[in-house]
């Protein structure tokens, strides 16, 4: 029988199981740090959509 699949899944399963505690608290800590930074990029985002993408596509 070939148990390469059941290894993998157990080892996928320890590795998803130690490392996500580290993530999550990283991603705490790093969100709470940078948020304008985020909100900046996004509102960035947003207004290039409207003017490159939405509005072009009004004036069909």
């Amino acid at each position: 029988m070939n148990f390469i699949g059941l290894i993998t899944a157990i080892a996928t399963f320890i590795i998803i199981g130690i490392f996500h505690p580290i993530v999550i608290k990283s991603e705490y800590h790093f969100g709470v740090k940078v948020w304008w930074v985020r909100l900046y990029k996004n509102s960035v985002r947003i207004s290039h959509f409207f003017t490159k993408i939405f509005f072009p596509l009004l004036s069909l």
